[in-house]
């Protein structure tokens, strides 16, 4: 009887379990989430350009859940950002030393601007932990920097990048251009200048606009969150044609009567532009509007000769070159010496 007894009440297996077992469960479970939430850190620090300074509005919280959310199930949006914070790392992705001339070191503060950075935080590149600790005091504006004292140069307008999505494009090199996109608008957002982003094949796809004074970000002319719009941005297919002219248009929409704009225009492909299009750009290069061409594949293209003030022919966008384009735009205009 004592027998059945014990039969009919015998704890189920999951009741068995020691207390050390459930507390080796808990401690696996907790590690496996710990290690999730590391997989994304550099990667929520890449999208921290929205929200208050500190990181704790609500909004940003909430965009971060969702953020790890999306990219537990998204190894190819979490690789192309991780390769953005590669990019703007970059010391070739630093405004062009030579074009900031007048200034003498005043001290140390702090500061989000890489190219300050006193040769301390430089020994950061070395250890991948303190990388990453070193991008989130970036994005904090919390970095140990060179202070400068003297004549600050003109800062340059806003950024509009036109990137090709033909189906030409799918693959790495649209990989690439998803990073490059990325990294863009944030190192633009450290200057504080406005960046536009237009996907384009035969038309225009769509526009984002990064507004880096007041982070806030805008899809096809409708506000959403900054980092809903970067996710939105990197996870972008390419197919179709290509044709110059709308995105060339919008471009010249956008920019509109600023100064001092960069067109940054990459595109693997040949298309022909109007004569209507090639008279306001000359118009907008007296505004002191600069044309950069990434043209992959290094060909002769006639319409790109016509356009740019500068080309880059590649046969493969790699960091290293969408960085030095990317420092360039960055690059300020000295100012003219007194009369």
């Amino acid at each position: 009887e004592d027998g059945e007894a014990e039969g009919q009440g015998s704890p189920a297996p999951e009741e068995s379990m020691s207390k050390e077992q459930i507390d080796n469960m808990r401690s696996a479970l907790r590690s496996a989430m710990t290690r999730a939430v590391e997989d994304v850190k550099d990667l929520t620090e890449v999208l921290s350009g929205a929200g208050d300074e500190d990181g704790s509005s609500e909004r940003e919280m909430v965009d971060r859940s969702k953020l790890i959310k999306k990219l537990k199930n998204n190894a190819r949006i979490a690789k192309l950002l991780k390769m953005a914070g590669r990019i703007a790392s970059m010391p070739s992705a630093k405004p062009a030393v030579s074009k900031d001339q007048g200034f003498t070191p005043a001290g140390v503060e702090l500061t989000g601007d890489l190219s300050r950075m006193v040769g301390s935080e430089f020994a950061n590149f070395a250890d991948e932990n303190l990388e990453i600790a070193m991008f989130q005091r970036m994005t904090q504006n919390r970095l140990v920097g060179i202070k400068r004292k003297g004549k600050t140069p003109m800062g340059r307008g806003p950024v509009v990048f036109c990137v090709d999505e033909s189906g030409s494009m799918e693959g790495d090199r649209n990989d690439m251009a998803r990073a490059l996109s990325c990294a863009m608008v944030n190192l633009m957002t450290e200057d504080k200048r406005h960046s536009t982003v237009i996907g384009y094949s035969q038309r225009i796809e769509d526009v984002y606009e990064f507004n880096g004074k007041y982070k806030t970000a805008r899809k096809n002319g409708g506000s959403v969150s900054w980092n809903d719009a970067l996710l939105d941005m990197v996870s972008v297919r390419a197919s179709g044609g290509t044709s110059f002219d709308p995105v060339l248009r919008k471009a010249l929409d956008v920019i509109g009567k600023e100064k001092r704009a960069d067109l940054i225009f990459l595109t693997d492909g040949d298309a022909s532009v109007s004569r209507s299009i090639l008279n306001k750009l000359e118009q907008a290069k007296k505004q002191g509007c600069r044309v950069t061409t990434i043209l992959i594949g290094g060909g002769y293209s006639h319409a790109i000769e016509e356009i740019s003030d500068t080309v880059h022919r590649i046969y493969d966008l790699t960091a290293e070159t969408g960085a030095s384009i990317i420092g360039d735009a960055r690059t300020k205009v000295a100012p003219a010496p007194a009369k």
